[in-house]
């Protein structure tokens, strides 16, 4: 790991950035590496590594924004939900668009930047994966992760994933249990260009553990009730629009709607509580 972070500060006192995405199964540990790699790149800087400043555990766009705005030159952060982020069916969105422009503040800044991503590389936008990405980390066992740099050639660019995607041969999941797993993976993947080393790391500390999994947690609750009130939202305007096309329509009072409207039923929870939101507003026509 700290080799890993000396080249990393290299780069970034060459006037480089770096963005690292970190693949492998959900619970495999790609938070645990995120966690060592901040720790020890702050360390190296002479800063302290900050599990509640450091980390965006949301995919909140005014979380990311804040994070981002707040982080000082050279800092680390780590995306706890990059994969929301880095989705290749989501590249085209408006979303993604507002969150490429924050991407290219960060390499003014010179950040270091993970991506924790539960999914396959190959899922990742091709623009991301070539364009974006100074290496990649791919955890396949609990502690252990194969690191690979993309290629410096005219023709090709890219970590060869489509190759490595070829070359390894899927494993169960039982497998991984044998201790021959680790000498599998690694005799398979060493001799390609992208290849660059094995990092091996321990647990997440238990304390930090806790506080990790207390902010995710709550960032989880507040991302699905701020989406519940936003459905509310949607619903009610949409409510407005149907009461006042049939006012105007049919002439028809405003309380006889809700009454013909009250013997409907709803199918969802965001749709019952915007109605009777907006039925209290009528009220008082």
């Amino acid at each position: 790991m700290k080799q890993f972070v000396e080249l990393l500060h290299l780069r970034r006192k060459s006037d480089y950035d770096n963005f690292i995405p970190v693949t492998g199964l959900k619970g495999v540990g790609k938070s645990t590496f995120l966690y060592h790699l901040g720790n020890e790149y702050m360390k190296a800087l002479g800063r302290k590594f900050d599990i509640e400043h450091h980390v965006i555990y949301s995919d909140s766009f005014e979380e990311i924004f804040d994070k981002i705005k707040n982080a000082r030159d050279g800092d680390y952060l780590w995306f706890d939900e990059g994969g929301r982020i880095l989705l290749a069916e989501d590249w085209n969105s408006a979303r993604s668009k507002r969150l490429k422009k924050l991407f290219a503040e960060v390499r003014t800044r010179h950040l270091t930047v993970g991506f924790a991503i539960p999914f396959s590389f190959l899922r990742i936008d091709k623009k991301y994966r070539e364009g974006l990405f100074n290496f990649w980390v791919w955890i396949p066992l609990r502690g252990f992760s194969l690191v690979f740099q993309p290629l410096i050639h005219p023709t090709q660019t890219g970590f060869m994933e489509e190759e490595i995607n070829k070359k390894i041969r899927p494993l169960a999941w039982s497998d991984t249990l044998k201790e021959s797993a680790e000498n599998y993976f690694y005799e398979a993947l060493r001799k390609f260009p992208s290849f660059m080393d094995v990092i091996r790391y321990p647990e997440m500390p238990k304390k930090i553990h806790e506080k990790y999994l207390e902010l995710r947690d709550k960032a989880v609750y507040d991302e699905s009730e701020e989406e519940e009130q936003s459905k509310i939202k949607r619903a009610e305007e949409g409510f407005v629009k149907l009461v006042d096309y049939i006012r105007k329509k049919y002439n028809v009072e405003v309380r006889e709607i809700f009454q013909e409207l009250e013997t409907q039923y709803f199918d969802s929870e965001s749709m019952r509580a915007a109605y009777y939101q907006l039925k209290k507003r009528f009220d008082s026509v």
